[in-house]
């Protein structure tokens, strides 16, 4: 005989077909796991990801949260809890239950659609390692940290800073981090560039290559100073011409002035 502890447990998370559209709006309406509270916006996978304030227990979208945070610090708008000590924003927590929800909705809708479904836990993943980043790494580049990886030619990422953008999405035709690749660019056809032959070549049929910007900017520096010299040079000449035509006005008014005197 079954454990009626079990059985019931099981029951619960395992509701008839019937009863689970029901069940999914009565918790939507209930824990707002449809709609930012805040904006009335529904949540999505990107910029309005759903976050919690773990002190209090409600969750907001991410670009509200991002106005209600000031120095390190995010005050919740419906509880008025402080939460201090919040080093960057991304390390608020994703509310993991709504963002399964809307993975799972939009499979759905790819399956319908034919198209490639998402690896629930590699995104999950994905965006625990994002969170985990130094908050330099998402607000400013430090002071010398180098825009281009010297040996590939190929830009660091402008939020995960020490990240390569070695991935290239053929949808929107420019090149991301392998972080950006999963979050941002799920639904394109994304290419790895360590995969592809002539990586130069690639990109610059895209112009997107900007390895020899760097070199290119350092060349019209030395030429711009190569001109500077060249006419310092012929500012020294036209100084010296000028020294000579006086030198030369001097010596013809001496020669008048002795053959006056003769």
């Amino acid at each position: 005989m079954q454990n009626p502890t079990t059985y019931f447990f099981e029951q619960a998370n395992n509701p008839p077909n019937e009863y689970k559209d029901k069940i999914d709006d009565f918790v939507s309406k209930l824990l707002d796991t449809k709609k930012c509270v805040v904006c009335k916006e529904d949540f999505d996978l990107q910029e309005r990801m759903p976050r919690i304030l773990v002190h209090c227990g409600h969750t907001f979208c991410t670009s509200c949260i991002i106005n209600f945070y000031r120095n390190n610090k995010v005050r919740c708008p419906l509880c008025l809890k402080l939460i201090k000590n919040i080093e960057y924003l991304e390390r608020i927590p994703i509310n993991h239950t709504i963002f399964t929800k809307l993975a799972e909705q939009l499979n759905e809708e790819n399956k319908k659609q034919g198209q490639q479904e998402l690896d629930i836990p590699q995104q999950l993943y994905s965006l625990f390692e994002a969170s985990l980043q130094p908050p330099q790494q998402y607000y400013q580049r430090q002071p010398g940290q180098p825009n281009i990886d010297e040996e590939t030619g190929l830009e660091f990422c402008q939020i995960h800073f020490e990240r390569i953008k070695h991935f290239f999405c053929g949808g929107h035709q420019e090149t991301c981090c392998r972080v950006c690749s999963e979050y941002q660019h799920q639904n394109c056809q994304i290419i790895d560039l360590y995969d592809v032959g002539n990586i130069q070549e690639f990109l610059q049929q895209y112009g997107q290559y900007k390895g020899n910007q760097g070199e290119q900017e350092n060349d019209d520096e030395d030429n711009d100073d190569d001109n500077d010299n060249d006419d310092n040079d012929d500012d020294d000449d036209d100084d010296d011409y000028e020294d000579e035509e006086e030198d030369d006005d001097e010596n013809y008014e001496d020669e008048e002035a002795d053959n006056r005197s003769i």
